[in-house]
């Protein structure tokens, strides 16, 4: 930028420049989102887990720009290797969402695909179960061109088989509106309970 150019700012951008309680508020509702995933961890723990992957801690990660907003990651149970994912990753993205889903690529694809195809009258059920169509696995809005409902994208037993056949990764995602914060822990529980039916240990 020339360092002769006047910078201005628009009169929104000034107030937001002078208020200071914005931010300490935000400050208390990250507290708020980290202790509310703490839970959901421990929530999880308690349920059965598959052996390989329940040793592992919970990881709750943060970011302040996933699409330029804040957003927080809990990944439990979840088991990331260089070439193989298995992963409960619940989510709260600033603005937008909770969601939380089931991540799996490498061997844990390969180890899964049977359990996912016997189990394709159990995916086609369920309400608001969305699935990945993106050719990267690490975008986690819920727009057309990442997310589509699982019951539009695959018509049948066979066009789960080809979608398995083609992708090298697969993401099952369920979403919940922020404004049901009292539900996260209950509703993330079962989610889980959901995709440990569709797996196979």
């Amino acid at each position: 930028m020339d360092s002769e150019t006047k910078i201005t700012i628009s009169q929104h951008e000034l107030v937001c420049l002078l208020d200071t309680d914005f931010l300490l508020t935000k400050r208390l509702i990250n507290d708020k989102v980290q202790a509310l995933l703490l839970q959901l961890a421990t929530a999880l723990s308690k349920e059965p887990l598959s052996a390989s992957i329940a040793t592992k801690p919970p990881k709750i990660s943060k970011g302040e720009n996933y699409r330029g907003l804040p957003y927080w990651v809990l990944d439990y149970p979840a088991d990331f290797g260089q070439e193989s994912i298995l992963a409960y990753r619940t989510i709260c993205r600033w603005g937008y969402e909770f969601s939380f889903t089931l991540q799996l690529s490498g061997e844990y694809l390969k180890k899964h695909q049977a359990a996912l195809l016997a189990n394709y009258s159990l995916l086609k059920s369920q309400d608001g179960l969305y699935l990945c169509i993106n050719s990267t696995m690490w975008e986690h809005h819920f727009g057309e061109d990442n997310y589509r409902l699982f019951d539009e994208v695959i018509g049948n037993e066979a066009g789960l088989a080809a979608f398995l056949a083609e992708w090298d990764f697969v993401k099952l995602a369920f979403k919940m509106p922020l404004e049901e914060w009292d539900g996260v822990v209950e509703r993330g529980v079962e989610f889980w309970r959901i995709y440990e039916n569709i797996l196979e240990y």
